[in-house]
This record gives C-alpha cells, structure tokens and sequence, in this order.
C-alpha cells in the first residue's frame, strides 16, 4: 500500500471517529441521522468506527452537525534527538 493511501485512510478513519464522537454529544442516534441524511444506519455506523465512505458522506454529515473540516499541521508529540552544534562535527 503506498504512503499516500495510508494517509488517506488514516485521515478518513479520524474524520469517522470524530463524527461519531460528534454524533452522540449532541445525543443523535443512528435512526434520526440516517433519516435526515439520506445515508444508510449502518454506513454511518461503520464509518464512525474508521471504515473508509465516499467523501460525499463525510460532507452530508459535516453539514447535518452543522461542522466544518478543517485541516491543520501541528507539532508531532515526539522527540527527536537534539543535533550537534556543526562546528563539533569532524570532517573526514
């Protein structure tokens, strides 16, 4: 599998989830979201567990949450081990 569609998957798994953490703050179940976004009970139902859906989904329930995607690059969390000043580094 290419890096690229890691990636892609990776991005659609969050989106599914945070959808589904969406889903239940505001107390909807499955039945009423199904209902008023045309999208079938049980593609919702797994994409909130990660699987990947068309983007059109992600769109219909973004606009039935009434929530926009937005994309933003942040610090990775880990640490990466601290550089030596160049003039210490010796020169073969």
């Amino acid at each position: 599998m290419s890096l690229s569609r890691k990636s892609k998957l990776n991005i659609m798994y969050k989106i599914g989830r945070k959808l589904g953490e969406c889903r239940r703050r505001q107390n909807l179940c499955l039945e009423y979201v199904s209902a008023n976004s045309g999208i079938p009970w049980q593609m919702i139902d797994t994409l909130e567990l990660g699987c990947k859906s068309s983007w059109y989904n992600y769109q219909k329930l973004l606009d039935l949450y009434d929530k926009e995607l937005v994309i933003e690059l942040i610090d990775r969390d880990r640490k990466l081990p601290a550089l030596p000043p160049a003039d210490s580094v010796s020169r073969s």
